[in-house]
């Protein structure tokens, strides 16, 4: 039997019938699970319990968002029960409950009285709770970079976070070059562990790679590529070497003008490297069901593309093959060296949806769009989405997914052990404006800025 522990409330009148139906048996919804051999998110392990008829799966779909905070609404409800507790320090003033609750409260069960008095809970211990990074369960980071020419074109673009790769941060962009004959490059970020640097390159691992198309920045302090303030190193075709913008401009600077007239003819790439949050879902039609707001991205990838969620869990943004099962679009965690090939992702083609669960087809999902771009960032400009409303599918020409760029130049941690802060920076400075996204950190001027749009 699965439910609560055996505490002795099931012998007793009234309150042991309630306790007894509670400890029933399990059972399995039927439904169809993938494959042995295919593993979903949640794991192998939980997989075989679901196909054992140890989980029930309506249950498991019924909690899905208890105590995950998601988004601007997650952060305030963080932030709130972070005053609460700090300022109260116990039960006794929490809304809700008697003013002697914590202290000697009673149920009465057919006449007999039995204690249930709650111990005073220690402000420290509350307090650390909430201060727990997994406990505000923060959206993933991508990062959007900026800048190249030349051979370091291929760098422009969103790079998207890895998933799978046993907690080591990898990310990648992935494009689709060539007018007359056609070929696929790809670029991964990451930090490699022995030099301390963040690197750029055609591979997943390694180190700092001197080759056109490929970046370096040595910061030992960053954790994200967002947080990185050492300089890049870029590849420099003129000189076939790593050089920075900076640097060669003091070096040029006593020199004769020839040198200075090269440097200038033949300049260093600048680039720039942005966290990105997610997308936000604008311009939708009337008579829709779709939730106009953000899309944060979620730990997932289908069809080695990524996932996104909305804020209240209610809708996903994900892309699909159009001639494959959904089970073949969940993938094995793998080691961080073993990625698809960058071809692979394009033999089958699909659309990118929106639907209130992942995987649902055109019929079942409330918008859609033909592209088989592996970002919402690189979806063609000239693509259409075709929204589900009350009149039934309508093209929308105004709806679109722009890019929403993650300040965190406050960092949130710092906002909970910093409380005066918090209420300062919490509180609307001008009319009309929304303290979630002040809290938040969110960039209200990058919105409009960048578009779904992009070079594929």
């Amino acid at each position: 039997d699965m439910g609560p522990p055996l505490t002795g409330f099931d012998q007793t009148r009234g309150l042991g019938t309630v306790v007894q139906k509670v400890r029933r048996p399990i059972t399995t919804k039927s439904m169809e699970l993938p494959d042995e051999s295919v593993a979903s998110t949640k794991g192998s392990k939980a997989r075989k319990e679901a196909q054992k008829g140890l989980v029930d799966r309506d249950d498991t779909k019924s909690l899905k968002g208890a105590g995950h905070a998601r988004g601007h609404s997650g952060v305030k409800r963080s932030k709130n029960a972070s005053q609460a507790f700090s300022s109260v320090g116990s039960l006794n003033s929490l809304p809700g409950l008697p003013n002697n609750f914590s202290t000697a409260s009673s149920i009465f069960t057919g006449g007999s009285q039995m204690d249930l008095s709650v111990e005073e809970e220690d402000e420290e211990e509350a307090l650390a709770l909430i201060r727990e990074p997994t406990d505000l369960n923060l959206p993933e980071e991508d990062c959007l970079i900026e800048g190249g020419t030349g051979d370091n074109e291929i760098l422009n673009g969103l790079f998207f976070k890895l998933t799978g790769t046993f907690g080591v941060p990898i990310y990648r962009i992935v494009k689709v070059r060539g007018v007359f004959s056609t070929y696929y490059t790809d670029r991964y970020l990451f930090k490699d562990t022995k030099t301390k640097c963040w690197v750029i390159s055609g591979k997943p691992t390694g180190s700092v790679a001197i080759q056109p198309g490929c970046a370096f920045a040595e910061d030992d302090l960053a954790d994200r590529p967002g947080a990185i303030t050492s300089p890049w190193y870029m590849w420099h075709g003129a000189t076939k070497d790593m050089l920075n913008m900076d640097e060669e401009l003091e070096r040029v600077k006593n020199l004769d003008d020839a040198a200075k007239n090269a440097l200038k003819r033949f300049p260093v790439d600048t680039i720039t490297v942005k966290s990105i949050v997610g997308f936000e879902l604008v311009g939708v039609p009337p008579g829709s069901s779709l939730v106009a707001g953000l899309l944060l991205r979620y730990a997932m990838q289908f069809f080695g593309r990524p996932v996104y969620e909305g804020e209240s869990g209610a809708q996903y943004l994900y892309w699909r093959s159009s001639d494959k099962e959904m089970k073949d679009g969940f993938q094995e965690e793998q080691a961080p060296g073993d990625t698809v090939a960058a071809k692979k992702l394009f033999e089958h083609p699909g659309y990118w949806a929106i639907a209130k669960e992942v995987g649902a087809s055109k019929d079942e999902c409330m918008a859609w769009i033909e592209d088989d771009a592996v970002t919402p960032h690189q979806i063609n400009q000239k693509s259409k989405w075709q929204v589900k409303t009350d009149t039934g599918w309508v093209q929308s020409m105004a709806m679109k997914l722009t890019l929403e760029e993650w300040n965190r130049s406050n960092d949130l941690m710092d906002d909970f052990d910093q409380e005066e802060e918090v209420k300062s920076e919490a509180s609307p400075t001008s009319p009309g404006q929304d303290p979630t996204k002040a809290l938040f950190g969110l960039s209200a001027a990058s919105k409009g800025k960048a578009s779904s749009s992009g070079s594929k």
